[in-house]
C-alpha cells in the first residue's frame, strides 16, 4: 500500500507472513531455496508466477524474514521470529522485523506500540506528506494495520525495566550528605540526590507499581517457605 512518500505491506506479519517464513525453515533449515515454483507449491500456490505468491514474497522481504531473489533463504531475523530460543529473543526479533518497515519505525520512534486518538490523520499527512483528504482517506486502514502488527509486541512497562537494572546499595561512599537528603522512618530509608532532575524522577516514578511487583514477590517467597 502506498502512503505517501512510504510503502507499507498489504499482508501483515501475523500470521501469514510468520506462517510462510516457519514453512520454509522447516524445510530448508540451512541451503536456499534455488526453485521458486517449487518454493510457490510449498506456499500454496499453483505457480511461481502467482501474483499472490510474487507479493507475498516482495512483503517478507520488507519485514527482512527472508533474503535473496534469485533464490531465497530465511534471515537471522525469520529464524529467531520463528524458533527464538524464548520469548525475549522472539520479541527482540519481532521489533526488528516490525521496524524494517519505515513508516512503522517513524511511529514507533513517535508514539510506540499505540496510536494517538482523534486526528491522527494531520500526524499522518505530516509524516507521509500527503494531503489532507488523502491522509483522511488512508488513516483508518494505516492505523488498523500498525496495531495489527504491534498487537503482539510486549514492550516492558516502566518498573518492569527499573526492576531489570541492578540497584547500586546505598551507603555513605555512593550517596552521602554532601549530595543527598535522607529520609527515614521506622520501616524505610530514602535518599534523593539535591538536584531538579532527581527530585522530577522521583516525582513521576511509579512507585505504586513497584510496590505491587515487590509485594507479589515477598508474598511468592513467604508461601514456598
Amino acid at each position: 500500500m502506498r502512503v505517501g512518500t512510504y510503502t507499507i505491506p498489504d499482508v501483515r506479519l501475523y500470521p501469514t507472513l510468520v506462517e510462510a517464513t516457519k514453512l520454509i525453515y522447516d524445510k530448508y533449515p540451512s541451503e536456499e531455496v534455488t526453485d521458486m515454483k517449487v518454493l510457490a507449491n510449498l506456499l500454496g500456490h499453483k505457480t511461481e508466477k502467482s501474483g499472490t505468491f510474487l507479493a507475498k514474497m516482495t512483503f517478507m522481504r520488507a519485514y527482512g524474514l527472508i533474503e535473496g531473489r534469485g533464490s531465497v533463504k530465511v534471515s537471522e531475523i525469520g529464524k529467531k521470529l520463528t524458533y527464538g530460543a524464548d520469548e525475549n529473543e522472539r520479541m527482540q526479533a519481532l521489533e526488528k522485523a516490525l521496524l524494517n518497515i519505515p513508516l512503522w519505525k517513524e511511529f514507533y520512534t513517535r508514539w510506540g506500540v499505540n496510536l494517538p486518538n482523534g486526528n491522527f490523520w494531520v500526524d499522518l499527512a505530516k509524516i507521509a506528506v500527503l494531503e489532507a483528504p488523502q491522509a483522511q482517506t488512508l488513516s483508518e486502514s494505516v492505523r488498523k494495520a500498525y496495531l495489527d502488527d504491534f498487537r503482539y509486541l510486549k514492550v516492558p512497562s516502566k518498573e518492569e525495566r527499573h526492576l531489570e537494572k541492578p540497584q547500586e546499595p546505598i551507603s555513605p561512599t555512593t550517596v552521602g550528605p554532601s549530595d543527598a537528603t535522607k529520609l527515614e522512618t521506622e520501616d524505610f530509608v530514602v535518599y534523593i540526590k539535591r538536584n531538579l532532575e532527581s527530585i522530577k524522577s522521583f516525582e513521576t516514578f511509579d512507585f505504586k507499581g513497584w510496590l505491587a511487583n515487590l509485594k507479589g514477590k515477598l508474598q511468592k517467597e513467604k508461601k514456598e517457605e
